[in-house]
Order: structure tokens, then C-alpha cells, then sequence
């Protein structure tokens, strides 16, 4: 069982690493942090806090999206009834 165990470590602890794993990983809704808990207690920190920082781009992102989205021109708001996701 040992021997499983350290193969399973070796090949996969760079995806353990990458921050861009875990972070896919801490935002599923099955894992969340309980797989960080038990892999690594320390990491658990770093990890929040990239989150954080990931959330906060993305909603300021969006925000910039919907102003410059608002103050578009008159002539381009009939161009929204091409859009595929619209219908």
C-alpha cells in the first residue's frame, strides 16, 4: 500500500504544486479545501488568499466589462440582437 502511495505522490505532486490546479480544485464544489486540509495544513493560507485574489480580478473585470459595455453609443446597441448568447 505504501509503494502505491509514494508512486501516486511522485507522479503527480507537480499537479499538487500548480497553483492553477489547486485553485481549480479549491473552487469545485465536491473538493473544495477538505483535499488541501489533509494534503498540506500549511498550505491552506496561500491558498485562501489566491482565492481572494482570483475572485477580486474577476469581479472587477466584470465591472469594467458592464461600464464600458453602458457607454456604448446608440448605434451599437442594435448589434446585441446578432448575438448568439442573446437569443
Amino acid at each position: 500500500m505504501d509503494a502505491l502511495i509514494e508512486g501516486l505522490e511522485r507522479r503527480f505532486q507537480p499537479l499538487f504544486d500548480d497553483l492553477d490546479c489547486q485553485l481549480a480544485a479549491v473552487f469545485h464544489p465536491k473538493f473544495r479545501m477538505t483535499w488541501i486540509e489533509l494534503h498540506d495544513p500549511s498550505m491552506v493560507a496561500g491558498i485562501k488568499s489566491a482565492m481572494e485574489k482570483v475572485v477580486e480580478r474577476a469581479h472587477l473585470e466584470s465591472r469594467e466589462g458592464t461600464v464600458s459595455s453602458s457607454s456604448n453609443s446608440d448605434a451599437d446597441v442594435g448589434a446585441d440582437e446578432n448575438d448568439f448568447f442573446m437569443e
